[in-house]
């Protein structure tokens, strides 16, 4: 018995007062909403990480009765 989950495909959200925009869509504007940074610590030191936001996920496991909320949202990043 596996893990069941099913998932929808979104262009744009709204999390944290942020809007995050999928960069196909930014293709046709004039603003720039699918840039997407990240700091990260690796021992001793600090790498950042940017890159372009390919897709928004959102996947629901309907099967973890456990989980109050079996929604998670996932970016799938170009990075550079």
């Amino acid at each position: 018995m596996g893990c069941n989950f099913t998932y929808q495909s979104h262009p744009t959200m709204w999390a944290y007062g942020r809007h995050y925009r999928i960069d196909a869509l930014d293709a046709q504007r004039q603003t720039c909403d699918s840039g997407i940074a990240c700091k990260f610590q690796e021992e001793n030191s600090e790498v950042d990480y940017i890159g372009l936001l390919e897709k928004i996920l959102e996947l629901d496991y309907m099967n973890l009765l456990i989980v109050q909320n079996s929604k998670v949202v996932t970016f799938k990043v170009q990075w550079s």
